[in-house]
């Protein structure tokens, strides 16, 4: 799988959780990332939900530490690209085909808001 491929499934992935698991909370009489939410201090894993729906939105970073693979040699077959590690790979090198396959990780940060939960019912926004 390309690295842009990971990436973007496992982005899409966590946005249709968190609406699932906001609509099974609704139902449950919880709340996920509910509309008002205040985190005073980070450090600190308490919040509080404002009534009058003041609050920033708070972001969040999802922190990506993959392996990835590039591959040089003679039977390089399909696109070009970074591609995202299989377990298997994971020791280091091999060479098969005349190929030389290196595996690397690649540390990144991406910012996101996920969806609110309104706090009158189970719809997101």
């Amino acid at each position: 799988m390309l690295l842009s491929e990971f990436v973007s499934s496992s982005i899409s992935q966590i946005i249709d959780g968190v609406l699932e698991a906001q609509k099974y909370a609704s139902d449950k009489g919880a709340k996920i990332n509910p509309l008002g939410l205040s985190i005073d201090n980070p450090n600190i894993n308490t919040a509080k939900i404002k009534q009058d729906f003041s609050a920033e939105e708070i972001g969040q970073v999802i922190e990506f530490d993959v392996a990835v693979t590039t591959t040089e040699g003679s039977q390089i077959q399909g696109g070009g690209g970074i591609t995202v590690a299989s377990i298997v790979n994971l020791g280091g090198s091999a060479k098969t085909d005349n190929s030389n396959i290196n595996v690397s990780r690649l540390k990144f940060s991406i910012p996101i808001f996920l969806p609110q939960q309104p706090q009158n019912n189970g719809n997101t926004i």
